[in-house]
C-alpha cells in the first residue's frame, strides 16, 4: 500500500546489555497503543517536569523521589525535554525483563524519540531510572557504541548481547549517592 517505515530501537539493560533492533511498523504500533492504553490505565503524565514523562502508578512515588532529590536527574530531563523526546517509565517483573531494566528507544515516522524504559522495583529501582535516562541521552547524542567499543577507554563494554557504557553506570551510581546524602541532610536537620 504505502512506503514500509521502520522504528529503529535501542534495548539497555542496566545490569549490562545494549542492542540496536529494527522493528516493523506493525509491531511499533503494537507497542504504542499498548502504552496508550497503560497512560490511560494507571499512568501519570508528569505535567510539573520540563521533560515528557509518562510514569507508571507504581513508579510515580520514585520518580518524585528522585525528581526533588537528585540534580543529576532534573539536568537529564532538561536535557530529554530539549530534544523533545517522551519517556514512558512502567513497572516490569523478572519474568517480562531478565535485568532490573531496560530501554527501548526508537523513533516515530513523525521524528519524535520515544523512549520505553521498564524498571522491576527494587531498592536499586532510582539508580536503574539513572542509568536508563542516561542512555536515553545517548541515543539523543547519536552516540556510535560499535564505533566507541574499539577504543577500550571509551568506557563501552559488550555484555551479552548488546553494550553497556560506563557513562550510564555512573550517571545511576551519581543519581542514587544523590538520593542517599539528600535523605541523610534530611535525617541530621530534621526535613
Amino acid at each position: 500500500m504505502g512506503t514500509r517505515h521502520h522504528l529503529t530501537v535501542f534495548l539497555s539493560w542496566t545490569a549490562g546489555v545494549c542492542l540496536i533492533v529494527a522493528y516493523p511498523p506493525a509491531r511499533a504500533a503494537a507497542q504504542a497503543m499498548e502504552w496508550s492504553q497503560a497512560s490511560a490505565a494507571g499512568a501519570a503524565p508528569a505535567t510539573a517536569w520540563p521533560c515528557r514523562l509518562v510514569v507508571a502508578d507504581q513508579l510515580l512515588p520514585h520518580v518524585k523521589i528522585v525528581w526533588q532529590r537528585s540534580a543529576t536527574f532534573r539536568q537529564q530531563c532538561a536535557s530529554i525535554a530539549r530534544a523533545g523526546a517522551t519517556v514512558l517509565l512502567r513497572t516490569a517483573t523478572s519474568l517480562q525483563i531478565r535485568r532490573p531494566a531496560q530501554a527501548r528507544i526508537g523513533v516515530s515516522a513523525d521524528g519524535v524519540t520515544v523512549a520505553r524504559v521498564l524498571v522491576q522495583l527494587s531498592a536499586d529501582s532510582i539508580e536503574h531510572l539513572g542509568h536508563e535516562l542516561e542512555h536515553v541521552l545517548e541515543y539523543l547524542e547519536k552516540m556510535n557504541l560499535r564505533k566507541r567499543l574499539a577504543d577500550h577507554r571509551s568506557g563501552v563494554t559488550v555484555s551479552g548481547v548488546g553494550y553497556e557504557t560506563g557513562r550510564a553506570i555512573d550517571a545511576g551510581t551519581r543519581v542514587a549517592r544523590e538520593v542517599r546524602e539528600s535523605w541523610r541532610t534530611c535525617v541530621d536537620r530534621s526535613c
